[in-house]
């Protein structure tokens, strides 16, 4: 899965509109908790319209699945 996360970040490199972030949710706990984080990984959407995170992925868990993920959402907004 690590892997996947990584090549998902490297597909973004080159895009300032998009941010790949990771956040280690059992040293944040209070964080993680806020935006639903239950499970691992758990990849949530931020954009500059909507800050909730509420777009939330339940998709497959591989670069290429998450990757048209993210272009979908950010057409959108």
């Amino acid at each position: 899965m690590q892997k996947d996360w990584l090549a998902l970040s490297a597909m973004f490199k080159d895009r300032d509109d998009v941010v790949i972030a990771e956040l280690e949710a059992a040293k944040h706990k209070s964080l993680a908790s806020k935006y639903g984080v239950r499970g691992f990984p758990t990849l949530k959407l931020f954009t500059k319209q909507d800050k909730s995170g509420d777009l939330g992925y339940k998709g497959r868990r591989n670069a290429k699945s998450m990757k048209k993920f993210v272009l979908s959402k950010i057409s959108t907004h």
